[in-house]
């Protein structure tokens, strides 16, 4: 048991050092909870704090439609599995044939949703 904490808490480690977050005052906002509420973002919770992935947000500092699909279809997971979903290279989604990491093509509406809808249990397909 404490080897899978570990290799959870280094996964997390990854997954927190390896994207942008949002947190401070400006989270705890009404319109940011709304936004939590509405699925339209999700949050994880890091050393006590809660934090939101910039690649949830458009230029414009609103949410992207894409990831309200996408939590639809995951909602069934937690906040950290959802993190590493966006994370970690998906072989269902794939560019000049290698797998590639959702939050870095979320533009591509068709692939992404498809890779969320094939969900097996882990970070790939």
């Amino acid at each position: 048991m404490a080897r899978d904490e570990a290799y959870q808490r280094k996964t997390r480690r990854q997954i927190f050092n390896g994207s942008t977050w949002e947190s401070g005052t400006h989270v705890k906002s009404e319109q940011f909870l709304q936004w939590v509420a509405d699925g339209k973002i999700f949050g994880v919770e890091h050393d006590g704090s809660q934090f939101y992935a910039t690649y949830q947000f458009g230029e414009n500092g609103l949410p992207l439609p894409i990831i309200k699909e996408i939590l639809q279809l995951l909602r069934e997971e937690d906040a950290w599995a959802i993190a590493a979903w966006f994370h970690f290279p998906n072989s269902w989604i794939a560019k000049d044939l290698m797998p590639v990491a959702p939050r870095t093509v979320l533009g591509w509406h068709d692939e992404i949703l498809r890779a969320a809808r094939c969900r097996t249990g882990t970070y790939v397909a």
